[in-house]
């Protein structure tokens, strides 16, 4: 027996039906909606696009029978990018260890002075000559 909340859901075919069927108009409305949510998520417009298509054929979001494919497409998006925002900020602020100013260290390693594996080895090599 199915599901009541199974039958209200669209099924793979379904959703793909409904996206070779998109107008100009329903593509301008999608694109319109990527171009405003790409920059919160960090990315370029069709791979937010692309994103959503993903997701949805894939099954990872559902689009129920009694929503509208594109409107359920611009929604997705709009959940991805904030996703990715919400993502973003919880990443942990990089300080550099070194200060803007010294020019003359490149990295936040500072070098080491004890001898490295070629210069120990060379080292060896002069006591068995001498």
């Amino acid at each position: 027996m199915v599901t009541d909340q199974a039958q209200t859901v669209r099924t793979r075919s379904e959703l793909e039906d409904a996206i070779r069927a998109f107008t100009d108009a329903q593509w301008a409305r999608l694109r319109k909606v990527a171009v405003h949510y790409a920059p919160v998520a960090g990315c370029e417009e069709d791979d937010l696009l692309q994103e959503a298509f993903r997701r949805a054929l894939d099954g990872e979001r559902k689009c129920h029978v009694s929503v509208d494919p594109v409107r359920f497409l611009a929604e997705a998006m709009r959940s991805i990018a904030d996703g990715d925002f919400q993502k973003a900020k919880r990443q942990p602020t990089l300080v550099p260890l070194i200060s803007p100013g010294d020019q003359e260290s490149t990295g936040a390693d500072p070098p080491d002075s004890a001898p490295n594996a070629e210069e120990r080895l060379a080292g060896d090599d002069d006591r068995l000559v001498g």
